[in-house]
């Protein structure tokens, strides 16, 4: 296994994990997050980037390997149970107006199916599927 093609998506699954154990006290106040259910919003685009750097990361292991041959499959179980990871992290080591909700796991759920579907989309093209390869 190639870990090198996986680790900007370890990466940004760490991120994510501190984003959503941040005290909600440390969030930097702007109108941005007056919006209503904008954090349904950036759970949908976290996700939706961990997907795209996952099944990336799949894809440049090498030819016959499991993982890649079965990229979208365990991109999207690895995101599911991310996803119910993080709401519970939340649930249990977070308070002060922080919670882990169905609501934001539905989000992170339909950031990860968004992603997918995009990149299954774009590879249909052999130009994209062919550089997606070669990088």
């Amino acid at each position: 296994m190639k870990i090198r093609y996986l680790l900007p998506a370890v990466i940004w699954a760490l991120t994510i994990i501190v984003l959503i154990l941040m005290p909600s006290g440390n969030i930097p106040k702007t109108k941005l997050l007056n919006i209503p259910h904008i954090d349904k919003l950036i759970h949908f685009g976290l996700f939706f980037v961990l997907s795209l750097l996952l099944d990336f990361g799949f894809r440049k292991q090498p030819l016959k390997s499991f993982m890649r041959e079965n990229h979208y499959t365990i991109s999207l179980l690895f995101c599911v149970i991310f996803g119910v990871g993080t709401e519970l992290l939340q649930l249990v080591f977070t308070s002060q107006g922080r919670s882990g909700t169905m609501l934001d796991f539905m989000a992170n759920f339909s950031g990860t199916l968004a992603g997918l579907f995009a990149l299954f989309v774009l590879t249909k093209n052999p130009t994209i599927d062919h550089f997606i390869y070669r990088i």
